[in-house]
């Protein structure tokens, strides 16, 4: 992306509609993904969206479609050109620093842990490095199930001013599922604390490894989080064998610069703030969307928009309370009105976006006075919208209004197996989706309620 030199910027005066549409045109977004082994990137390139319909094969969508070699090498090969004997380890977990978008933890089949920092790829350069190490060596435990960064506001001291990163780790052992918080340094670790999460994986049957080594309990988690106000961690899921998994538990530093996490529960009822909205036999939270708080509501609060495998969307308005204590307010929460989801099929993915059209932040970059690639890596998640994407291919866009969240239009993709959807940053109407059948990154333009021209890439 282009960087453009404060110093060589007449901050004083509005930044043109032109110049923005320029800036927009000649950036290009990367996007990785992990598809449970191998580490993806392509590139998105704006100008077939920004410009309209061109036919031009240079302005397709998306291109230069690689695997990443995270752990190894720190090279990005082109699809198809990997030597044939060249072996990357499988990589099982992945995650990205939301503060640092260009940070991410990833862990492999030897459950080692790796902090990498992303640098991007040249297609005219494919030998260039495309990673660089920050920080790694934590040894693995019986399985790692998923990882999250912890925000540097919340951490002590003695960690950021060293420039260390902490990483909150869900990993099994022994029968127990656990969380353990690691401080990451260049070149070193130091675990900070360790916590049960009391779900019982006794009655789950081990599954037998194919290479011999020790079996593992299936645990499906499908999410493993900081809140947008970065003091809750959220993990909720499905552990096969009939165990529903969902817990909450606040990040604490003490006086002593200590860290620990605590589980958030009334003391009395040792009930978490949002189990009284729950009760369905076989109910089961699938995705969970954390957006910054919507500006029609003050107060000291994080706002969650849970998925169920029901085919259910709630909204819980989570107040901060005194003492450590958090409530969620009943007139506020709740399941969704007016959901045509079908009911009784899973909403796998709540996708946060940045804007309706392509121009959406345009305004906001005028009005913040910062350089275009600045501000796009700084943009956030928008607090009065989202999507929410069923099993059945059903997706449903959701507005914010002073009367509440109402659904106001809906797309249907062929039932395919898309096990990824994120909506670009630098063209907020293009929702990028990963369609595991065919091997292949889609995009979908949400403003125009149709899949994109020229803008599969990759595939078998």
């Amino acid at each position: 992306s282009p960087f453009f030199s404060p110093s060589h910027m007449d901050m004083r005066k509005p930044i043109g509609d032109t110049t923005l549409k320029m800036w927009q045109r000649d950036s290009t977004e990367n996007i990785l993904y992990h598809d449970g082994k191998d580490v993806v990137c392509a590139r998105l390139d704006p100008k077939a969206f920004v410009l309209g319909e061109l036919t031009d094969p240079r302005t397709a969508g998306l291109d230069d479609v690689r695997l990443v070699d995270v752990h190894m090498s720190g090279q990005a090969f082109p699809l198809n050109s990997l030597p044939r004997d060249y072996e990357m380890p499988a990589i099982t977990c992945m995650c990205q620093d939301r503060a640092n978008r260009r940070d991410f933890a990833t862990c492999d089949e030897n459950k080692m842990v790796v902090v990498w920092h992303w640098l991007g790829t040249d297609a005219a350069e494919p030998q260039k490095f495309a990673t660089k190490v920050v920080s790694g060596g934590v040894p693995g435990f019986d399985e790692i199930h998923a990882m999250c960064f912890l925000s540097a506001d919340g951490l002590p001291r003695r960690i950021t001013d060293k420039s260390g990163k902490g990483l909150a780790m869900l990993f099994s052992q022994d029968g127990q599922l656990t969380i353990m918080v690691c401080a990451m340094y260049q070149g070193c670790h130091h675990i900070e604390c360790i916590v049960a999460v009391d779900v019982p994986l006794d009655d789950v049957v081990p599954t037998a490894q194919s290479d011999g080594s020790r079996p593992v309990r299936d645990v499906e988690i499908c999410f493993f989080t900081t809140t947008h106000s970065e003091r809750l961690i959220t993990v909720g899921g499905g552990v096969v064998g009939g165990h529903a998994l969902f817990r909450i538990f606040e990040v604490q530093v003490d006086a002593q610069e200590h860290l620990r996490l605590v589980l958030v529960e009334d003391p009395e009822t040792r009930d978490q703030p949002i189990e009284s909205f729950l009760g369905t036999p076989g109910l089961c939270f699938t995705s969970l969307l954390n957006i910054p708080k919507p500006n029609l509501i003050a107060g000291d609060y994080d706002w969650l928009i849970f998925a169920d495998n029901k085919g259910t969307l709630y909204g819980f308005k989570l107040n901060h309370l005194d003492g450590g204590r958090y409530e969620a307010e009943e007139g506020v929460s709740g399941r969704f009105k007016n959901n045509t989801h079908t009911e009784g099929v899973a909403i796998k993915h709540l996708v946060g976006c940045y804007g309706e059209e392509h121009n959406s932040h345009h305004k906001e970059v005028q009005r913040s006075c910062l350089p275009y690639s600045v501000f796009m890596n700084k943009v956030p998640l928008s607090n009065k919208m989202f999507y929410s994407l069923g099993e059945d291919g059903i997706l449903l866009t959701w507005n914010l209004h002073s009367n509440g969240w109402s659904c106001s239009s809906n797309s249907h993709f062929q039932r395919e197996d898309v096990v990824s959807t994120h909506c670009s940053r630098l063209v907020p109407n293009i929702l990028v989706r990963y369609d595991k059948a065919s091997g292949s990154f889609q995009c979908h333009d949400t403003a125009k309620n149709r899949q994109a021209r020229n803008s599969v890439a990759g595939g078998a």
